[in-house]
């Protein structure tokens, strides 16, 4: 495999019905998807898509953490496109923007629906922006923990699991670091009213959602999902 050839993840059924329903789902949306056991498996899952030397990324993401994928992507093998190595807010911007073209991104999901959407909000929206278009290939590592019924369900788990938690490691301030849920939760079983209502609070990081669901035909398994049978991130 060479770098800009395409790489694929072949279609293996696990025999558990509740993987193996998420993963025909994402199929059928043209996104690849792969079954792990367990969270130190995605290491190497994630190493058969990349090639040694080509330029990669990732957004911020516990789950990458949690599994050991950031150290792979820091190991020297790859130009690693690290923001986290910035000596100044200028550089930090300038990596962000590179990461936009880099060979493949890695980062996870905030939820991920039993029909194959995958549900992620940002702040800056470096994150969103590069799982949408830019490099070549996107990998996201995603535990069991995030998988929900439906898209409701998804913003529902954003609003009262993956956003609270995640504003209380930042300690931006937002009410939702103290309450530990969206002022907006109520709206939760409303899909688009869950998305556009939200806090007024300069620290919010809810900004920018995006769905990624049925990819275009050219664009098939540009985008990979590695499902871990354990908890990951939040």
């Amino acid at each position: 495999m060479t770098m800009g050839e395409m790489r694929l993840l072949d279609k293996v059924r696990t025999g558990d019905e509740d993987v193996d329903e998420v993963l025909e789902a994402l199929w059928a949306n043209r996104i690849g998807a792969a079954f792990v056991s367990r969270a130190s498996d995605a290491v190497e899952k994630v190493r058969d898509l990349l090639v040694p030397g080509e330029s990669v990324s990732c957004g911020g993401s516990h789950s990458l953490s949690d599994c050991g994928v950031d150290a792979l992507l820091g190991c020297g093998d790859y130009d690693f496109i690290d923001r986290s190595q910035a000596t100044s807010p200028e550089e930090r911007s300038d990596l962000m923007r590179r990461a936009l073209l880099c060979d493949t991104f890695l980062g996870s999901a905030n939820a991920l629906t039993r029909s194959g959407d995958i549900l992620n909000v940002d702040m800056q929206a470096n994150r969103v922006a590069a799982m949408l278009y830019g490099p070549r290939q996107v990998v996201l590592v995603v535990g069991m923990n995030k998988v929900v019924p439906t898209l409701d369900d998804a913003v529902v788990r954003l609003k009262r699991v993956a956003a609270p938690v995640n504003m209380a490691s930042l300690g931006k301030g937002a009410p939702c670091e103290s309450t530990g849920e969206c002022v907006s939760v109520d709206h939760g079983g409303d899909c688009m009213s869950g998305l556009t209502k939200g806090c007024a609070s300069p620290g919010r990081i809810c900004c920018n959602y995006v769905v990624l669901s049925r990819q275009a035909p050219n664009n098939d398994q540009r985008i990979k999902v590695i499902l871990v049978g354990e908890s990951l991130g939040f």
